[in-house]
């Protein structure tokens, strides 16, 4: 049986790289994406467990994304992440479904804790 995926979504590799590992630290196979676009087409090619995405980036940002995920896989529970607090953009993501938000920078032990929460709930789900 293949491990759960999370995608990382995040224009900034570092950002990328450090919520990666952490998803695997939780044993999680972990996939990437640098804007919400690819993103979107990560989730065509599989669904993750979990999407932990930023709201600002190129191209489209998480906000958008959420949209279509939401709309096509309302099941996978996204996490977006923010170092603005742009309130309209936080609204509308409360509004659309966001299952929660971070404010960058982050305490790493708390966002290993939320992940190891949501990715914990989830598997139950799916149980």
């Amino acid at each position: 049986m293949s491990k759960a995926v999370a995608l990382v979504v995040d224009d900034q590799v570092g950002v990328r790289t450090l919520l990666s590992l952490l998803c695997q630290e939780e044993g999680m196979d972990v996939r990437t994406a640098g804007n919400g676009l690819e993103a979107i087409n990560q989730i065509k090619e599989q669904l993750p467990l979990v999407v932990v995405m930023d709201i600002r980036m190129p191209i489209m940002d998480g906000v958008q994304a959420l949209e279509w995920i939401n709309e096509k896989h309302p099941q996978i529970p996204v996490i977006l992440m923010t170092a603005y607090s742009a309130q309209d953009k936080l609204d509308k993501a409360e509004a659309i479904g966001a299952t929660d938000i971070w404010f960058k920078p982050f305490d790493i032990d708390v966002v290993r804790q939320k992940l190891r929460e949501f990715i914990h709930i989830r598997k139950q789900s799916l149980a």
